[in-house]
């Protein structure tokens, strides 16, 4: 079967979507999600730009930043496309309201190709981590679940803000294991617990603040424990922070997961 999208499909010549743009304007903007391969080199030509953030970052702090992290990096963002891409072929809005405009079928098989593409390269990476250690990915036993789903540019964001000074968190703190429990994606095979240097209640209050939810469930409470250490110790489980009495450090969080709330890819 073909692989190309027509837009013209009655006994007329059929065209694909891109050209036909094309034939009708040469200097018609053309929105990447019409052609599949424009689409892609759009997206990963985002993705280059983040990665050398990423890079640079952790060439000014002297931390490795070698195939295995940089894999990890890769993998967390492919995992916030799905994301998008869902969004792209939703019907409604992130609030909800009903789009107005409904995705033509032609374009949805363009972003549907896309999706694809995305989710072979998770598949890759999996494999990648997975033969250098058989722990390193964490749908395996004994991996300590991550805390948020935070996408690439939240965690980088978040990392700066936290380790500002080493007021939450020491200055030299791994990003790769960083961006596991901030944003989950692969399991750094060997990741150690976040050190932190503030209160047990200003982690929960973190929580709170980033995802705006009223009380911390259950899972991040038992999960907490083993993605952060205080004086070197467990932590233990979390208990939802007392609102009546908030830590020294309410007000920094606050503003700190303002700007994050508001960051996409």
């Amino acid at each position: 079967m073909d692989d190309k999208i027509y837009f013209i499909k009655d006994n007329a010549q059929q065209i694909p979507v891109y050209d036909f743009i094309k034939a009708m304007d040469p200097d018609a903007p053309i929105n990447p999600t019409h052609n599949f391969e424009l689409l892609k080199a759009h997206r990963l030509k985002m993705y280059d730009k983040a990665e050398q953030e990423y890079i640079a970052e952790r060439t000014i702090n002297r931390v490795k930043a070698g195939d295995l992290e940089k894999s990890v990096l890769y993998y967390g963002w492919l995992k916030n496309e799905l994301q998008i891409i869902a969004q792209w072929l939703s019907d409604t809005y992130p609030n909800g309201e009903k789009k107005r405009i409904k995705t033509s079928s032609a374009i949805q098989m363009e972003i549907l190709k896309y999706e694809r593409y995305v989710k072979t390269e998770m598949e890759r990476i999996e494999e990648f981590v997975n033969g250098r250690s058989d722990e390193s990915i964490s749908k395996n036993a004994g991996i300590p679940p991550h805390l948020l789903d935070l996408n690439p540019a939240q965690c980088q964001c978040l990392y700066g803000e936290l380790t500002k000074d080493g007021h939450f968190l020491p200055e030299k703190t791994n990003q790769t294991h960083f961006n596991y429990v901030f944003g989950g994606g692969l399991y750094p095979e060997d990741f150690k617990p976040l050190r932190w240097n503030r209160s047990k209640q200003a982690i929960g209050e973190l929580i709170l603040l980033l995802t705006r939810k009223p009380s911390i469930s259950r899972g991040k409470k038992r999960n907490a424990r083993n993605l952060f250490l205080i004086n070197n110790k467990d932590i233990g489980e979390l208990s939802n922070p007392k609102k009546d009495e908030p830590t020294k450090d309410y007000g920094i969080l606050e503003e700190i997961a303002k700007s994050i709330n508001t960051r996409s890819v």
